[in-house]
């Protein structure tokens, strides 16, 4: 398999490649294997930051998808997108 591959299929070693490492337990969670996902965690855990490598590499891995991001307010949408 060819290291392409690998980041297209694997979450948590796109995140680690890109240099925004997510724990692994977010990694797990966060890798969109049901059609609905529900994220319950605290204030100032990565929540943000987690959807941005998320979102990124949904758009990578699956060319023809499109990627909607979507925030509360234009400030919080442009950290985001940084």
């Amino acid at each position: 398999m060819s290291d392409l591959a690998l980041l297209r299929r694997d979450l948590g070693i796109f995140s680690l490649t890109i240099a925004r490492p997510l724990a692994p337990w977010k990694a797990d969670s966060l890798a969109l294997e049901h059609r609905t996902t529900v994220v319950v965690a605290p204030r100032q855990s990565g929540k943000s930051g987690s959807l941005a490598v998320v979102a990124l590499w949904w758009a990578y891995s699956r060319p023809e998808q499109r990627v909607l991001v979507i925030s509360a307010d234009e400030d919080a949408s442009r950290r985001l997108l940084a």
